[in-house]
């Protein structure tokens, strides 16, 4: 695992248009990733045809946002003080790009954060190691602030806004 600034951009944020068509080039490069994280494509994760089942590329999205907040940030769901707000998912697409196949090493990213008034939105690259990365598929994930009380969104709390806004900076 590792977390890099993106230095492609000057703007800590990236522009709705990026989220709803992330990945943009089928090469990944050193300094498009805000996180990223390696694994191989596991025996359970393909279908009868061999390839990766779709429904596993959202586990991978899932698997590196949970690594990527781990036990630091204020969104950790390991903090010691009580959780006043969750941050349900709400929306998740995924692209297909390229087959996966049983043992193929990945690389998966989170390429951009676009903050909204009461949600996040997480994109996402996984790429297919080899000779250089070939984007296999992209996506996005949108996570609302709710109240855990009122189970109403709310604002985003201004430390997890900060927290956010430094990872992407």
């Amino acid at each position: 695992m590792q977390f890099k600034a993106r230095t492609h951009s000057s703007k800590p944020l990236i522009a709705k248009e990026h989220i709803d068509n992330p990945g943009l080039s089928s090469v990944s490069t050193e300094t498009e990733w805000i996180f990223k994280t390696e694994r191989s494509v596991r025996f359970q994760d393909v279908d009868a045809a061999g390839i990766v089942f779709f429904a596993r590329f959202f586990e991978y999205f899932h698997d590196a946002y949970m690594e990527w907040i781990g036990h630091q940030s204020p969104l950790s769901f390991h903090s010691a003080h009580p959780q006043t707000f969750l941050f349900p998912l709400v929306h998740a697409r995924a692209d297909y790009h390229l087959p996966l196949r049983f043992g193929d090493r990945l690389r998966v990213e989170i390429t951009s954060v676009f903050l909204g008034k009461t949600s996040f939105t997480l994109a996402y690259r996984i790429c297919k190691q080899g000779a250089f990365y070939q984007k296999a598929a992209s996506g996005s994930t949108v996570h609302v602030c709710l109240d855990i009380i009122h189970h109403r969104p709310s604002p985003l709390p201004p430390s997890i806004r900060t927290w956010l806004t430094d990872k992407t900076e």
